[in-house]
């Protein structure tokens, strides 16, 4: 059925977005660094982008590829060797405020301090490319339902 595909299909970018907001918040909440407030033109041109949707009869078409987009500018972000966590910071906010926006909610709980020491454990793991070690850590923290 073509609607189901659709409820299929959308469910599935929610999921991918949630996971991609997830992971920016744990980077950034897992970071003992101190991250300045500015501008990053890649941020800035989403930003501008979603505004301009909203403007034009609240295009929500428009707006959730902008929120697709962000979500994928954050996920390249996080892929990247040396992160660069102001330019981290500034993705998080703006997808923050455009989830709040259209009333997607985004509180998600802070991890305790077992769990950010087993999260710690399992980057200095894989850092030290010892991957059963990592690989374990990482079971034990997907079934904590811990996105990274």
């Amino acid at each position: 059925n073509y609607r189901d595909e659709l409820l299929d299909q959308a469910s599935v970018e929610y999921e991918k977005i949630r996971r991609s907001f997830n992971s920016l918040h744990r980077k950034l909440e897992l970071s003992d660094i101190e991250v300045k407030d500015f501008l990053v033109s890649e941020v800035e041109e989403i930003k501008h982008r979603f505004i301009e949707a909203m403007s034009n009869d609240f295009n929500t078409a428009n707006a959730i590829t902008e929120i697709i987009n962000i979500s994928k500018f954050a996920n390249t972000i996080l892929r990247e060797k040396e992160l660069d966590y102001d330019k981290l910071y500034a993705t998080y906010k703006l997808f923050k405020e455009i989830l709040w926006v259209l009333g997607i909610e985004t509180q998600i709980e802070d991890l305790s301090e077992e769990d950010r020491k087993l999260v710690k454990e399992y980057e200095e793991a894989r850092k030290a490319r010892n991957f059963a070690v990592s690989d374990e850590l990482r079971k034990i923290i997907t079934e904590k339902g811990i996105i990274l």
